[in-house]
């Protein structure tokens, strides 16, 4: 049987602390105040407090960041990764860049890293990138050409000019196209 004495309920009651969603204190002071006195813009506070002074602003950003919001008399100086870079713990990592085979899903952000994707049936990327997305292989008959070899997820197809027997090989952005001992390179933008 289990039996409680209301004594001593209510001494255990009393011994552990218990969460309240009451306001804070009527001794506490909101954010940008400190007891007895009112923060300035150098000296914030963000959160309820007992504090009988203000906290400085924090005047230097950390290695690759930057300020991304000022200090101000509610909140104090905020800093972010420089563009390329994405925080993991407190320090800014270069973004990945994805391999060839792989495309970027979503681009990097000062948060969070660049997401990578094989790309599926029908698209290659020939290289390394922290931008660039997977793009559609080449459609030789739309072209009037003869495909010679389908396309890879890292390599864009190679198409055959019926005609002439000459071979159109590109790569994603800068190509070369051979025409049998004569190369010719286009750039595409």
């Amino acid at each position: 049987s289990f039996y409680i004495s209301l004594p001593l309920l209510s001494l255990f009651s009393l011994s552990f602390p218990t969460i309240s969603l009451l306001p804070p204190p009527p001794l506490s002071c909101p954010p940008g105040t400190a007891v007895l006195t009112h923060c300035t813009a150098e000296t914030p506070h963000q959160h309820w407090h007992w504090g009988d002074s203000c906290q400085y602003c924090t005047t230097v950003c950390k290695e690759r960041q930057l300020v991304s919001q000022e200090c101000n008399r509610t909140h104090d100086q905020l800093c972010e990764c420089i563009p390329g870079y994405h925080l993991v713990v407190e320090f800014c990592i270069k973004h990945t860049s994805c391999p060839p085979g792989f495309g970027v899903t979503a681009l990097g952000t000062p948060e969070i890293d660049t997401a990578c994707e094989a790309c599926p049936q029908g698209l290659f990327s020939s290289r390394m990138s922290a931008s660039e997305p997977c793009v559609p292989h080449r459609n030789c008959s739309e072209l009037g050409l003869k495909t010679l070899r389908p396309g890879t997820p890292t390599q864009n197809t190679l198409c055959e000019n019926k005609a002439e027997g000459s071979v159109l090989e590109c790569s994603q952005h800068h190509t070369q196209c051979h025409t049998g001992e004569n190369i010719q390179n286009i750039q595409y933008k």
